[in-house]
């Protein structure tokens, strides 16, 4: 048994690997129904909230409102520096509570929370 886990630790994992990729998405789909959901919800939910309003909402609102340039520029940034600037406050909330739950916050918050007034705004 020992020079079998010398051998995984030399890289060897993968020869002595009985479960195949098969078996893998099997898992995944019959244990971790939950945390599937919660991880694909939040990687659309990121991905929309990052790209579309940085880049088209202030424009829109430029266009619409008739905005000067520097505004909207001004508020392409913000969008960015917020979350820079909360970072560090975000990494000791996952220290705390732990990835999954601050994760499942955030989804929460800017898939569920943030989107109703901002529709009803605009």
């Amino acid at each position: 048994e020992q020079e079998n886990n010398l051998s995984m630790e030399r890289g060897d994992a993968e020869e002595h690997s009985t479960t195949s990729e098969a078996g893998m998405l099997h898992e995944l789909f019959a244990n971790h129904k939950l945390a599937l959901l919660v991880g694909s919800l939040g990687t659309a939910i990121f991905g929309a909230l990052s790209f579309v309003p940085p880049l088209y909402g202030a424009q829109f609102i430029q266009q619409d409102q008739g905005l000067p340039a520097n505004v909207v520029t001004f508020s392409e940034l913000m969008n960015y520096a917020i979350p820079a600037l909360l970072a560090p406050a975000i990494g000791m909330l996952v220290d705390r509570w732990g990835a999954g739950r601050v994760y499942t916050l955030g989804v929460f918050l800017g898939g569920v929370v943030v989107p109703a007034p901002v529709l009803y705004w605009w």
